[in-house]
C-alpha cells in the first residue's frame, strides 16, 4: 500500500491537503458548559500542571467536542468510561483552547487513553492520529499515530509531548480515526488532557 502512495503521490498530496484543510475550518462550535480544569497539582508540594481541556471524560455525549464520530459508553479495566468511537472512515472530534496571556510555561503534553486493535493489522488504512494545530497561524505543532499494525492497544495511555510559548494563541486538539472495518476493528479515544507546566530541570 505504501509503495501504492508513493507512485500516486500527487493524488495522496491532493487528498492530504484536503484533510489538513478540514481539520482546520472554523466551525460553530459545540454546546460547552465546562470550564478548563485548570491548575491541578500532584501531591502536597507539587509538581503543578495547568490542564486546558475542557470536560475531557466526554460527559453529556461529549460536550464541549466538536466532530462528527460518535460518543460511547464502554469499559476500561473496572471502569465504565465515556470514549469517542471512531467507528467509520475519516471521523474526527476536536476542541480549540485560548491560552491565557499570564500561561507562559513551555512544557506541554497531551495525554489520553487509546484502546485499538485491528485483526487485519492494516498499517496503512487503518490510523488514529492525534493532533495539535496553532489556530493562529495554521501550523501544525505535534502528531503522533497509531497504524493498524501496531498491534493492540487497551486503555493505553498514550503521550504527545512538545515545547513552546503559547501564551495568547488559540489551539486544537484534534483526533482523527480512520477504521475502514469497523465491524471488528476498534479505535477509541478517552480520558483526555492537556497539561502545561514548566521544564523539569535534569
Amino acid at each position: 500500500m505504501k509503495q501504492l502512495n508513493c507512485v500516486l503521490g500527487k493524488c495522496v498530496l491532493t487528498i492530504t491537503m484536503l484533510l489538513l484543510f478540514t481539520s482546520l475550518a472554523p466551525a460553530v462550535h459545540a454546546q460547552c458548559s465546562f470550564s478548563p480544569k485548570g491548575w491541578v497539582v500532584f501531591g502536597p508540594s507539587g509538581p503543578g500542571f495547568y490542564d486546558h481541556i475542557r470536560n475531557g471524560f466526554l460527559k453529556n455525549n461529549g460536550e464541549c467536542w466538536d466532530g462528527q464520530a460518535p460518543i460511547s459508553t464502554t469499559t476500561c479495566g473496572l471502569s465504565s468510561v465515556n470514549v469517542i468511537n471512531f467507528n467509520g472512515y475519516h471521523l474526527s472530534r476536536y476542541q480549540d483552547i485560548e491560552v491565557p496571556v499570564e500561561n507562559t510555561q513551555t512544557q506541554w503534553e497531551l495525554i489520553y487513553s487509546l484502546t485499538a486493535n485491528d485483526p487485519h493489522q492494516d498499517g496503512w488504512w487503518t490510523t488514529l492520529e492525534a493532533r495539535v494545530y496553532n489556530m493562529s497561524n495554521g501550523g501544525l505543532i505535534a502528531s503522533q499515530t497509531w497504524w493498524g499494525n501496531d498491534g493492540t492497544l487497551t486503555c493505553s495511555r498514550r503521550t504527545l509531548s512538545f515545547q513552546g510559548n503559547y501564551a495568547g494563541k488559540k489551539l486544537r486538539v484534534y483526533f482523527l480515526g480512520r477504521n475502514p472495518t469497523p465491524a471488528d476493528t476498534v479505535i477509541r479515544v478517552g480520558g483526555i488532557t492537556l497539561y502545561q507546566s514548566e521544564p523539569e530541570p535534569f
